[in-house]
């Protein structure tokens, strides 16, 4: 198989692969970062529209390509939810921020380290959306497994990661390669109103000043 591209990306890069829409904030991160709570906490902060990506229409089949298919064929469903999204979001009404639950880096970076090979290559950039800004949360892997062990929310993918913890650091390492795509926030030793307040702080020292005044 190929080996994935080490390639370092940045936002600008991407917003030329793709579709730039101002005003959508990515929350990305592996399950257990406190990816969700921050990302619905933030919208509320800044009045805006919130999305959990896959969205409805995926959701429901989520657990079998979860649990019951190949990792390839995983990384299609998801890769099509994320082309879906992107469609709906270009459709609506701009006049308030959108704030998206996990996208297009989470599909890439999870499937690159699971089937050890650069899954970008099968992406459509043309398709997708880039957000006016990302953010990557990280969290040390004792407290994200921790985390998860008690919501009861380890899906077979999260089992492989905790039973085989190098495959989480390989997925941390494929997220690097996007590193200067996104503001990367520890939440190992911050509660949910501190990471808000971080991500919020984040805004206004990077002159995202329009996205907290809408």
């Amino acid at each position: 198989m190929n080996q994935p591209a080490t390639k370092t990306r940045d936002l600008i890069e991407l917003r030329e692969l793709g579709i730039y829409v101002p005003g959508v904030i990515v929350v990305e991160g592996l399950d257990g970062v406190g990816k969700s709570t921050a990302a619905k906490s933030l919208a509320e902060r800044l009045n805006a529209d919130y999305v959990a990506s896959p969205t409805k229409e995926f959701a429901k089949l989520k657990d079998v390509f979860d649990n019951e298919s190949a990792p390839l064929e995983r990384f299609f469903f998801y890769l099509i939810s994320n082309y879906s999204l992107s469609k709906q979001v270009m459709k609506r009404d701009n006049s308030k921020p959108l704030i998206i639950d996990r996208f297009v880096l989470s599909t890439i970076t999870y499937h690159n380290a699971l089937m050890n090979e650069d899954t970008s290559k099968y992406v459509r950039w043309d398709k997708l959306l880039n957000p006016e800004i990302m953010f990557h949360l990280v969290a040390d892997e004792e407290t994200r497994i921790s985390r998860m062990n008690i919501r009861g929310e380890l899906s077979r993918t999260d089992v492989i990661f905790e039973e085989n913890r190098t495959l989480g650091r390989r997925i941390e390492s494929e997220f690097e390669s996007y590193r200067n795509a996104y503001i990367e926030i520890d939440t190992t030793r911050l509660n949910p109103q501190e990471v808000v307040d971080r991500m919020h702080k984040e805004l206004k020292n990077r002159d995202y000043s329009c996205l907290i005044q809408r």
